[in-house]
């Protein structure tokens, strides 16, 4: 008996696993906010102003947890309005950083880094160094989403000194670790390298094995971004072993994504294959749509690399489906470059140039420079080829 069918299905029942597992946890999320709602109104009533706030900030935490961050904004400035009532700082300056992280699930980085920035204000001034060094660490992050690497890495710098001084070390690994990030998504990969392997071996000495392993994912890419295939190849099945030990699904996923573009980049594309088939594989078991269509892409460029368009845009299409449904214009924006490309190889002058056009105004209308750049790029090279 064909076992295709069983095949087909094991996605479905992970599925439905996936969705009975969330239901119960929504479920028990209101059951705790509700409970929470009754001790707001009964410290309300014997006017315990100082319970009343910290209820109402544990509500926020929990629509937090629950990804309604709007929701939690609305609880934390309740809280806080009381909290500066009562001229309580040290609980002011977490309610910010709070009303930070939700601001930032929001994609509101301004709001999100005038909330850190008002909670730093407020550490410097209870002399919490502790505190101080980890809103550093945040607003570091914040502004690295802005795109403000100077900024992002001042930050970095600042929070490192106090995380050593104080002898954590597992947030001066963490630091040093998003230092070689901010290097690398700016194209620093030798500074980036410097910093992640300073993280290393801190990590290591923790037994955070997690941590190592996401540490040993970034190095083995930035060897792949730097042409050194083998340590590539050496670091990221590091990783993988790791992720497998630890049962970490999502970052198995991504290693084996990785390390099929190593070997793409070697030109043994029946390895890059069968490693992105792997990846997909667990993408769709683990319902991880963000990595599945980073696989698709993957899958798309190799079948392009190999003189098989129509293969290609098979897999395009269905990364920009996933693209499009997520709402990640970025993404969908290079996706259509990809597809530009394929059309343009094809002869397809007039789609290849919908394609990019499709792209440069993604770029354009996400502030995207460096798209728009190769969205321009690709429009005025096909002209120059067209002539």
């Amino acid at each position: 008996m064909s076992r295709r069918i069983s095949l087909w299905f094991l996605p479905a029942i992970a599925l439905l696993a996936a969705a009975l597992t969330s239901h119960a946890q929504d479920a028990d999320t209101q059951k705790q906010i509700a409970e929470h709602e009754q001790k707001v109104s009964a410290a309300r009533a014997a006017g315990k102003t100082l319970d009343e706030a910290e209820e109402l900030n544990r509500i926020g935490l929990l629509y937090r947890k629950a990804h309604k961050a709007q929701k939690a904004l609305d609880y934390y400035n309740q809280s806080l309005a009381l909290e500066r009532k009562l001229g309580n700082r040290s609980d002011e300056a977490i309610l910010l950083a709070n009303m930070a992280q939700a601001y930032t699930d929001l994609n509101e980085s301004q709001k999100a880094l005038e909330s850190y920035t008002e909670s730093l204000t407020i550490r410097r001034e209870l002399h919490d160094r502790r505190g101080e060094g980890n809103i550093l660490y945040d607003l570091g992050i914040v502004s690295s989403d802005m795109q403000q690497p100077q900024k992002a890495q001042e930050f970095y710098a600042q929070a490192l000194t106090i995380r050593h001084e104080l002898g954590d070390t597992l947030g001066e690994a963490n630091t040093l670790h998003e230092i070689g990030r901010t290097y690398s998504d700016y194209d620093q990969p030798l500074k980036a390298l410097q910093f992640f392997q300073q993280a290393l071996p801190l990590y290591h000495s923790l037994g955070n094995r997690s941590k190592e392993a996401e540490d040993l994912y970034d190095i083995g890419v930035v060897y792949n971004t730097t042409a050194v295939p083998e340590k590539a190849l050496e670091f990221l099945n590091q990783a993988l072993a790791i992720r497998r030990e630890v049962g970490d699904r999502d970052g198995e996923e991504s290693a084996v994504n990785a390390i099929g573009a190593v070997y793409w980049s070697m030109g043994q594309n029946q390895k890059a294959f069968d490693l992105y088939n792997q990846a997909l594989a667990i993408a769709q078991e683990i319902d991880d749509r963000d990595g599945e269509q980073s696989i698709l892409n993957n899958l798309g460029a190799t079948y392009g690399g190999i003189g098989e368009p129509q293969k290609a845009l098979d897999f395009y299409n269905r990364a920009l489906a996933i693209e499009h449904d997520l709402e990640e214009r970025n993404d969908e924006g290079s996706t259509w470059n990809n597809i530009g490309a394929i059309y343009f190889d094809l002869g397809e002058s007039q789609k290849a140039l919908e394609c990019f056009n499709k792209a440069l105004a993604i770029a354009r209308e996400t502030d995207d420079v460096s798209s728009e750049a190769t969205a321009l790029g690709n429009i005025g090279g096909m002209y120059l080829k067209t002539q």
